[in-house]
């Protein structure tokens, strides 16, 4: 592959002047083996405009006078403005050397801002942004979605920056990971590698032979901590009464290593502040100022303990790899990304932020006093960067990323309401879907409760209630008018596959568009109904069809002869929710007004009169004429204005005389509480239903089943082994299903084990989503 790196505006690579981020490139790009690597960064006095090393070559921007007045004003406010004058010189000239590149892929770190003159330079590459600090994502005059859209993956640098990234920024969400950086293993050699080096340099510095030695490595500023260090040490060194421990060569040292802005030796108001600190302790707490990438690895050698007192969350801290490759134990605060590199007790010690200097104290006592703990977690750090923290390591998954391809732009088009179990089965889909491959936008008529999750994901949704097809000449009307916006707007996103969730009809204005603007179409039938003559006529725009049951393509193979109409099951995405019922069961029975004695009946689903809430009502009425202590549990929401159906509802509850046995609880984002409160959970759909997401989630949640036997319900209930099935509309089988399950338990835990079995092995979505890849892969291929 061709590989262009492009490095931010301010320090030169290799690192000559410091920083972390052009070390993050430097080592990466020389592990970049059998690929062609440019690497972009600025000009340094000491290094040539262009040089070859191996397999890279590097091309450095010489800076004007303009470019240099504004580049020196790096800490000004206008690099975060937009403001064309900062960045566009340095980013017109990397454009210009991509044209000339034509790379495969474009490496671009820390600035967004410039992802959209190199999208513009080089539109087949695919465009990796690594952001390595949370300033990276300051600037909304930058962040636009035109940045955003640029980018193909973008990557943080730990797990605590990428939540970062997707929390700050969510339009990001649905394409961020996590990329580690590394640390170059042979040139931080622990100690105990080089007894003779490490002891001569120990002299060579005046450090005692083996009093222990705690390093700080880092820029001076307030932030970094070095001042809460100061008086940590302190506090370390010194007795219950006040005195130093350690005199001579046996006292502990702080040896202090950095500037202000790496190699920049200016003081500050704060460096005089930390020298002020030390005063008095100048052979126990010393200054060594700025050292070189070459000379540092040697101030690791001579060094027992780093410390890291860092009092913001860090976004990673390359310098605790450093130290830890050196076979050093880590004290570091208990946040941010440190907090996932160190782990407490083995290889290091992690303070709890609130406790300060004091915690900080101790943790450097308990280390100082005993030199076999600092000897087993530096043998523990060891191994673990070896493991898991080396360049190798991410240059291969930098690779990974970028040997992916280009995820191809897939529009998935929901004309629901948002609250439906098409909504909420594309909610999990996408949770799923893998962003290497695809890059899901969605387009929705309504912004449902299920819509908001998707928008929560990051993934980008497009409200157009204006595009939903109307029916009638008026729909005929509307599909001319609307269709050629549509097909621009497909193109100019550039999308290639369009995805209609639901059915055709709704969406055909989008249909006509997007064959004619050259995507792929799939349409997903959640539904069961015979095809309109006008739905018969489109047929022809759609290149494959799916349905969410076998009994679904049984009954559209019949309305589509000679087309392939492939089945691909619902499936449920779990993540733990089933674990917190029997925790959840005793307050939300309470907040629904149950009691311990009554038994809770449930039918969840939208309130529509085919759902059969009447007919559950009605069975209802009859067990409690057996006398048998049930409760309705009704939950739902009625989308109609004005709610009819649910006024309906209740009267039906009045006339029945049941109306004090019966809740009805409005839609509920979080569903499980629910199966949680319920005994057992009715489905009583008067027509075919398309599959029955309700039932798979109940199957899930250990509560057994009861369905009318039509429709998708055959593909998941197999009666008296996993359900009970009932004819639809039949309220007599209805009440006497119910009053099975209630009076014979033993028959009913039969049901609940081998039903929650079936559920996990056969109807998940990590099968249900890997399938409708398969589709996409395969359209994308003709």
């Amino acid at each position: 592959m061709k590989i262009a790196i492009v490095a931010p505006e301010v320090f030169p690579v290799p690192p000559v002047r410091g920083g972390a981020v052009e070390t993050v490139i430097e080592e990466v790009a020389a592990r970049l083996t059998g690929h062609e690597v440019s690497v972009f960064g600025i000009a340094d006095a000491g290094l040539p405009a262009e040089e070859q090393k191996g397999n890279r070559v590097y091309f450095r921007w010489k800076r004007g006078p303009l470019g240099l007045i504004l580049l020196a004003s790096w800490k000004s406010p206008w690099k975060q403005s937009g403001s064309p004058l900062y960045y566009r010189p340095y980013a017109n000239w990397v454009a210009a050397g991509l044209r000339r590149l034509k790379p495969d892929v474009i490496w671009v770190h820390s600035r967004v801002q410039f992802v959209p003159v190199f999208r513009e330079a080089a539109p087949n590459a695919k465009i990796i942004l690594s952001l390595h600090n949370e300033s990276n994502l300051q600037g909304d005059k930058v962040w636009t979605d035109k940045a955003v859209d640029a980018c193909d993956l973008i990557t943080g640098c730990s797990r605590y920056l990428t939540e970062q990234i997707a929390e700050k920024r969510p339009a990001t969400a649905a394409m961020v990971v996590p990329l580690p950086n590394g640390v170059d293993l042979s040139g931080f050699a622990p100690y105990w590698t080089k007894a003779e080096e490490r002891k001569t340099l120990r002299v060579k510095h005046n450090l005692p032979a083996d009093g222990p030695v705690v390093l700080f490595a880092g820029r001076l500023v307030e932030e970094k901590g070095a001042h809460l260090l100061i008086d940590a040490f302190k506090k370390a060194v010194t007795d219950k009464w006040g005195r130093v421990q350690g005199t001579g060569d046996g006292g502990a040292v702080l040896l202090i290593v950095g500037s202000t802005t790496f190699s920049d030796e200016q003081s500050t108001p704060y460096v005089e502040k930390l020298k002020e600190q030390a005063k008095g302790w100048e052979n126990r707490i010393r200054f060594v100022g700025h050292v070189s990438r070459e000379e540092i690895a040697s101030y690791f050698l001579m060094s027992d303990i780093l410390a890291f007192p860092s009092v913001w969350k860090e976004p990673f801290g390359m310098v605790i790899l450093e130290a830890m490759s050196s076979g050093l134990p880590v004290v570091a605060f208990d946040q941010g990304g440190p907090a996932e590199i160190v782990q407490h007790g083995v290889d290091g010690i992690l303070v709890q932020p609130d406790r300060g200097v004091d915690g900080f104290a101790e943790a450097l006592s308990s280390l100082i006093k005993d030199p076999s703990i600092c000897e087993k977690f530096g043998h523990e750090a060891r191994r673990k960067v070896e493991q898991r923290f080396n360049w190798d390591v991410m240059a291969g998954k930098l690779v990974g990323y970028a040997g992916a391809g280009r995820p191809a732009k897939v529009l998935i088009a929901e004309s629901g309401s948002g609250f439906g179990g098409s909504a909420r089965y594309l909610n999990d889909l996408l949770a799923l879907l893998d962003r290497q491959k695809y890059t899901p936008y969605v387009l929705a008529a309504e912004e449902g409760p299920f819509i908001k999750q998707v928008k929560k994901q990051g993934v980008r949704v497009t409200v157009k209630p204006q595009w939903r097809f109307k029916e009638g000449v008026s729909g005929l009307i509307q599909v001319a008018a609307v269709a050629p916006g549509i097909i621009l707007w497909l193109k100019k996103n550039g999308f290639r596959l369009v995805h209609l969730n639901n059915e055709m009809l709704s969406h055909l204005p989008l249909l006509v568009a997007a064959k004619l603007a050259g995507c792929r179409v799939v349409c997903h039938l959640h539904g069961w109904r015979p095809l309109t003559k006008t739905e018969k006529l489109a047929v022809r725009f759609v290149d494959e069809f799916i349905t969410i049951s076998e009994a679904g393509a049984i009954y559209y193979r019949e309305q589509l002869p000679g087309r392939k109409v492939e089945a691909i099951p619902n499936g449920l995405r779990i993540d733990g929710q089933t674990g917190q019922l029997d925790s959840q069961r005793a307050q939300k029975r309470s907040a629904v007004g149950l009691t311990s004695g009554d038994i809770a009946v449930a039918i969840v689903g939208r309130l529509v009169p085919w759902k059969g809430q009447e007919v559950y009502l009605q069975a209802l009425a009859d067990l409690i004429g057996r006398h048998l202590p049930v409760v309705g549990l009704v939950v739902g929401n009625d989308q109609e204005p004005g709610q009819p159906f649910l006024a309906k509802l209740k009267a039906v509850a009045q006339e029945l005389k049941i109306e004090r046995r019966v809740r009805f609880v409005p839609w509920q984002e979080d569903i499980w509480p629910i199966y949680a409160a319920a005994d057992l959970v009715v489905h009583a759909s008067t027509q075919p239903e398309p599959f029955g997401l309700v039932i798979l989630e109940a199957m899930a949640a250990k509560r057994p089943v009861i369905a009318t036997s039509a429709g998708g319900v055959l593909d998941v209930v197999i009666h008296e082994e996993t359900g009970i099935l009932v004819q639809p509309g039949d309220v007599k089988a209805l009440s006497d299903a119910i009053y099975k399950l209630i009076t014979s338990p033993g028959f009913s835990s039969g049901l609940v084990n081998r039903a929650h079995y079936r559920v996990r092995n056969d109807f998940t979505m990590d099968k249900n989503v890997a399938q409708v890849m398969a589709v996409y892969e395969g359209l994308l291929r003709r």
